[in-house]
């Protein structure tokens, strides 16, 4: 690690208090991804990612030693179909230390190197460089490294930070697999930094994924070191049958045309009346029905196919 990096990295720590666990409470909300978070206050879908469903008593675990993440909440669930029957449920996700394994999958670990904390113990660890960019017209320095396993193309995953000129972490940025969108834009704001009761954390944390709108927290309390780590943000009982990690997969509205604004890596779906085409920024296939041709006669009935299939990877 450079040296210019590693002052910063430094920096960042103290000025977030050099914590080995934290923990935060307070409200969230969530959604399936490309779906909408349909629940007991507002049970029509407006749209893709709309409305978000709601979390209450929301508390997150973050644990640098171990390393692990742990977060929990209540929630009210609708269920598919239009059902108006609404089922309290439980809210829970984590970050095992043996998915914190920089050698393993990246998607089952990134939720704990997307926060402040977990990406700064990773750039301690994994040579992060540092480079200087502007963004919506504010300067940072941005660490960047990678974890150890690559991705199936064999390419480098790479995650960054933008640290700001009070040596706080504002935006961490990665990306990841999927099968839709491709390389997909994973982003982690962190806004309203302040220090409750000696412990700084931001009141306001924002993800969004290809652009959309993911998962948010408005946060009311927090604390550094807490005594009773292991006792919080604990797993539902098994036998709660209610108990869910993400909102149920509704019927979303379809899509026709989805450049979402400001987003480079929005779905584009496209219809024509013998073709239809799906494609992202990076990473994604299109399948093209250029021109269609008759065969048989009348009498044997009108049947048509496709000329030519042609399978496309379009940047």
């Amino acid at each position: 690690m450079a040296q210019d990096a590693k002052t910063v990295v430094a920096d960042a720590q103290k000025a977030l208090g050099d914590p080995t666990s934290i923990t935060y409470s307070g409200s969230a909300k969530d959604v399936s991804f490309q779906q909408c978070g349909a629940n007991a206050a507002a049970m029509a879908c407006q749209g893709t990612h709309d409305p978000m469903r709601p979390i209450a008593n929301y508390v997150r675990v973050i644990d640098l030693a171990a390393p692990t993440s742990r977060h929990t909440g209540d929630t009210n669930n609708i269920g598919p179909g239009g059902s108006t029957t609404v089922t309290p449920g439980t809210f829970f996700q984590q970050v095992t230390p043996q998915q914190a394994d920089l050698s393993q999958p990246w998607g089952a670990s990134l939720e704990l190197y997307i926060t402040p904390w977990g990406f700064l113990k990773g750039a301690a660890a994994n040579n992060a460089t540092a480079s200087r960019k502007r963004v919506d017209g504010k300067r940072y320095t941005v660490l960047s490294w990678s974890p150890a396993v690559k991705a199936p193309s064999s390419k480098r995953y790479a995650i960054n930070g933008y640290v700001n000129d009070r040596n706080i972490v504002e935006r961490v940025e990665t990306w990841n697999g999927d099968n839709i969108m491709g390389d997909m834009h994973i982003l982690a704001t962190y806004s309203g930094w302040k220090d409750f009761g000696g412990s700084m954390a931001p009141a306001k944390i924002v993800q969004t994924r290809g652009g959309w709108p993911f998962f948010e927290v408005d946060v009311t309390a927090a604390k550094a070191n807490p005594h009773d780590l292991e006792s919080l943000a604990l797993a539902p009982a098994t036998s709660t049958a209610t108990s869910t990690s993400t909102p149920p997969r509704l019927r979303r509205p379809r899509q026709t045309s989805g450049r979402r604004s400001g987003s480079k890596e929005a779905l584009h779906e496209q219809h024509t009346p013998h073709a239809r085409s799906v494609r992202s920024a990076r990473n994604s296939c299109c399948l093209y029905f250029p021109d269609f041709e008759r065969l048989g006669s009348p009498a044997a009935g009108r049947r048509s196919r496709p000329s030519d299939l042609t399978e496309r990877n379009p940047q």
